[in-house]
């Protein structure tokens, strides 16, 4: 009995000395990150972060090893691009961000912490560890990575002036440790530390993500995922836009529009005045739509010639658990759409909380429009489950592949 007891012993202090020299005591999944995942996930939030991990999980095999996942990008002056990538190990960055750091005007930073978590819990109160060690490295394009101790502090102060706002203890919406479970501890360490530099840290300098980056034969593609609910009226206008300065130059020829005009009390008078003031063509079609921080990485990519797939799982407005499963699958997979876009069809607006009666709170929706660029139903091809073993066979120039997909 001794016996057996020491060979239990001798295993278990064997499997500790395995974790702690391949970093996997701290499981991230624990509930104070939980709690925190839930604090930093409300609302439409909650839906939006469960369905990007389906997207990741559902279309892996379909991107290379050089991609990366959820890439954080903030605009600099002078129309200046900073992208950031968490890391969990620095030296396990994407080949896709070396080949995107050697473009003009985009600086790529790959951010890490040395801190195992994110959150201690004092009591019942959970608190924001006052130093998670960030570090960020600049890559450039012959692979260095060179530290750069003012960005390392400033995000780090960003982050706790920035964490403020939140509270971290209050209950969450959504339980969304369900949809955790079949995610790998690294994964959702990854997801917990994106989430504090995309809605903390760089909250006020309208930052963007980008769902995917990929390195294949061909060069670099952008990848954009949406969940949508087909939108039924835009204003086709002409436009050549060829880069994102003069896209906000559009943007605000159209709010102008808009913000001008009086209450007509009537939501299809509203695009029609638009459509005359635009020179554009008021239409009752099916469209999917970016808002104005997407749209501006689809003329980044023009610009720098890089491709851009818009890819849409279009369903209704209904509760994410009755669309993904607990192991992060869609229920209904035959309803993905892909577009690679070059220009928009158009532009919609509603009102930002698309809240209440357009015609009888018309001048509200007036004066505080949400502007969406379109791209018409019609021009999306449905994605063929083809194409996973076609991509991963690797055989086919990604222009061929994308045809497929």
């Amino acid at each position: 009995m001794l016996s057996a007891l020491f060979n239990s012993w001798r295993l278990s202090v064997t499997v500790l000395l395995c974790d702690l020299v391949l970093g996997k005591i701290m499981d991230i999944r624990d509930s104070a990150h939980l709690r925190l995942l839930g604090a930093l996930t409300t609302g439409k939030r909650f839906s939006a972060h469960i369905t990007e991990l389906m997207f990741e999980n559902f279309f892996s095999d379909r991107f290379s090893q050089n991609a990366t996942f959820g890439t954080i990008k903030v605009s600099g002056p002078n129309y200046d691009n900073y992208f950031y990538s968490f890391v969990n190990n620095i030296n396990d960055y994407p080949l896709a961000l070396t080949k995107l750091s050697s473009f003009k005007k985009v600086s790529v930073f790959i951010v890490t912490s040395n801190s195992e978590s994110c959150v201690e819990l004092l009591g019942d109160r959970l608190e924001l560890k006052s130093n998670l060690g960030f570090e960020v490295f600049e890559l450039f394009s012959d692979g260095r990575l060179v530290l750069s101790e003012a960005k390392s502090e400033d995000l780090s102060g960003k982050l706790v002036n920035g964490i403020g706002s939140f509270d971290l203890n209050r209950k969450p919406d959504f339980d969304i440790s369900e949809f955790i479970d079949s995610v790998s501890s690294d994964k959702v360490r990854k997801l917990i530390f994106n989430r504090l530099l995309l809605d903390v840290a760089f909250k006020d300098e309208y930052p963007v993500d980008i769902d995917v980056i990929d390195l294949c034969e061909n060069g670099l593609v952008f990848f954009e995922f949406k969940r949508k609910t087909p939108a039924h009226n835009l204003v086709s206008i002409p436009c050549n836009i060829g880069n994102v300065y003069e896209l906000r130059k559009t943007q605000s020829t159209i709010k102008k529009v808009i913000t001008s005009m009086v209450d007509m009390g009537s939501y299809v008078e509203n695009f029609k005045h638009l459509a005359s003031q635009m020179d554009g063509q008021f239409e009752q079609k099916e469209c999917f739509s970016l808002d104005f921080s997407h749209a501006s990485n689809l003329f980044l990519c023009k610009e720098l010639k890089i491709r851009y797939v818009y890819i849409v799982w279009e369903q209704k407005s209904v509760e994410i658990s009755k669309l993904i499963t607990k192991d992060l699958m869609p229920v209904n997979s035959n309803c993905f759409f892909r577009l690679m876009p070059s220009q928009i069809d158009g532009v919609t607006f509603t009102k930002p909380d698309d809240a209440g009666d357009v015609g009888a709170r018309g001048l509200n929706y007036i004066r505080n429009p949400r502007i969406q660029y379109v791209f018409k139903k019609e021009r999306f091809a449905p994605i063929k489950q083809l194409f996973s073993w076609l991509y991963r066979l690797r055989k086919f120039s990604v222009s061929s592949a994308l045809q497929r997909l």
